[in-house]
């Protein structure tokens, strides 16, 4: 199949409207060019780069005649009338078929239309690959010896991430779901910050906020993992979109499981990506299992590529263990959502050969046989074999190259299990956690004027959170505490609970067994807040204490608390 046999994003009859692609306020640029410089005209929020085909014009409908037949001018085109009562089909007779390059042997198929890969992008793309398989194993061995508290490993994906970042630019955005820590290694993210990221230590980006393999990079435009199965999506289009407003030559891409593509978040993102015309790549990991689900168990129609058509978007199937098919394919998906400002849908066929993560024994669900005829089509064996046919790669260049990365990945982890974890005192470093603007604005004031002499100052943000809700962070004696009022709703159904009354508590945890999972610390909140606690100790919630109660006073460099009458 060659590469441009790509699933046309609308049936012809919707499709005949994009022939000739006018644009509404500017000329956007052809044969796959950046779009039309951000001078050229102006734009609002909703018509930036619109076409002539969605533009909002004469909504009311009409009826002509046209060889003999009636056609309806309706929204967004043309409709033809039959008299024949016909049901689109469930699916179609035929399987879309999987787009690839390389062969079993990881020869050059006859006839294949791909991108011409260099020698250094190509031996880059193999040696990020084995890097890949190498930190995977050694992660998760980590886990199993109880060094780390979770992983999840790519072995058998490798293509899927590398070669499709090898096809992006530094400046397209990043949206992962939890298996693309290749697409970061290329990008430059070094073994050492993959191992304080697993670790969770202070030099870790996030501060040891996030559970393992949640990575994430400003620098590398990367955006960090979020758990919940894709959420990332609708992300990810927004950016495109922002991209698309500034004018900006570069694309939003976006990876997610085929488990990914049965939440509302799938469908939300291609069809917003498609009517808004969106500059974004959707990258579905097709690899066979949503945990232990099989895609015949998820799936009634042709996988997930036959789903772009649905929402309007241009979409292909490839062979996710060809390095060099993915590389093609998604290197065309990014000229096209860029140069014709349009989404694109990309289904990769692989397999995940690891269990799940670490809390996954996919035995249970699937035969040994089936896992191991599937490591038999490892995409770094083939990438190999093409490299080596080509005399790029020998077994000297082999064993140096698993010899060098296992001596740093040894290094990395001892470096990582060493350096200190980070205070719970930095717990909101870097958090968006204070007043609004407009009020930091209204107390920065009274530097000048004088502060009201009632409003209650504390020194630093932890004193201000025990003084407001009862229990918090001490930093002069740098443990946990609690007051009077809060044990006294505790004791009310634990009275057992007075055998730990103590004024302080060495860490959080000791703090929660004793008063209760309510002393959860949130954004917006603090305090007992959630209503199974509240139940649980038979007393009414306890009052809503927010962060917008808190006020920075930017004059001071002191915390106070907002009372309203103080503020008018």
């Amino acid at each position: 199949m060659g590469l441009l046999s790509i699933i046309n994003r609308s049936s012809c009859t919707s499709s005949a409207n994009h022939h000739h692609r006018t644009p509404l306020m500017a000329p956007l640029a052809r044969d796959f060019k950046t779009p039309a410089s951000n001078s050229l005209y102006s734009t609002t929020l909703f018509t930036a780069l619109r076409f002539h085909s969605i533009k909002a014009g004469k909504q009311s409908d009409s009826l002509y005649t046209c060889d003999s037949n009636q056609i309806l001018d309706f929204p967004g085109g043309k409709v033809a009338f039959t008299p024949e009562m016909m049901f689109i089909s469930e699916s179609s007779e035929e399987r879309v078929p999987c787009y690839r390059v390389l062969d079993d042997n990881g020869q050059l198929i006859t006839g294949s239309s791909f991108v011409q890969v260099s020698e250094e992008v190509a031996k880059k793309m193999y040696t990020d690959m084995v890097t890949l398989q190498i930190m995977d194993n050694i992660f998760y061995e980590a886990q199993r010896q109880g060094r780390i508290s979770f992983y999840a490993t790519s072995v058998g994906e490798e293509a899927v991430t590398v070669a499709s970042a090898a096809a992006l630019t530094a400046d397209d955005f990043i949206f992962p779901q939890y298996r693309e820590p290749g697409a970061l290694l290329w990008r430059g993210f070094s073994l050492q910050e993959f191992a304080n990221q697993c670790f969770g230590n202070k030099a870790d980006h996030g501060r040891g906020r996030q559970m393992p393999i949640h990575y994430g990079s400003n620098k590398h435009n990367y955006f960090t993992v979020a758990a919940t199965i894709a959420t990332q999506l609708p992300h990810a289009v927004g950016a495109a979109y922002s991209l698309k407003m500034d004018g900006k030559d570069a694309c939003a891409v976006t990876y997610f499981g085929d488990g990914g593509t049965s939440e509302g978040d799938f469908h939300a993102a291609l069809n917003f990506s498609a009517v808004m015309e969106a500059p974004v790549i959707f990258i579905c990991r097709n690899n066979g299992w949503a945990i232990s689900t099989p895609i015949s168990d998820q799936f009634r129609s042709d996988g997930a590529v036959v789903r772009g058509r649905a929402y309007g978007v241009r979409s292909i199937r490839v062979d996710g263990n060809d390095a060099l098919a993915m590389y093609s394919a998604v290197h065309a998906a990014r000229k096209m959502a860029i140069g014709e400002q349009r989404p694109i849908l990309i289904e990769a066929l692989s397999y995940r050969v690891g269990h799940h993560s670490t809390s996954d024994d996919s035995t249970k669900y699937r035969s040994v046989s089936e896992i191991e005829w599937w490591s038999a089509q490892d995409p770094v064996t083939r990438l190999r074999k093409w490299i080596e046919f080509n005399g790029w790669w020998n077994d000297e260049d082999e064993s140096e190259l698993k010899s060098n990365v296992k001596k740093q990945m040894v290094h990395a982890i001892q470096i990582a299990e060493k350096t200190e974890k980070p205070s719970v005192a930095d717990l909101f470093t870097d958090s968006s956690i204070l007043m609004s603007f407009c009020k930091i604005k209204k107390i920065n004031c009274y530097a000048e004027i004088g502060f009201p002499s009632k409003a209650q100052r504390h020194n630093n943000f932890s004193e201000l959170i025990r003084h407001s809700f009862r229990f918090g962070w001490d930093p002069v004696t740098k443990k946990f505490t609690a007051c009077d009022e809060v044990w006294e709703d505790c004791l009310k159904s634990h009275p057992t609970h007075k055998n730990y009354r103590i004024d302080t508590f060495t860490d959080y945890e000791d703090m929660r067994f004793a008063i209760g999972n309510g002393t959860a610390i949130g954004r917006y909140s603090i305090g007992l807040r959630d209503d199974t606690d509240a139940r649980t100790f038979g007393v009414e919630e306890n009052r809503d204490c927010g962060l917008d109660d808190l006020i920075y006073d930017l004059g001071t460099g002191t915390f106070i608390s907002d009372q309203q009458e103080l503020l008018e």
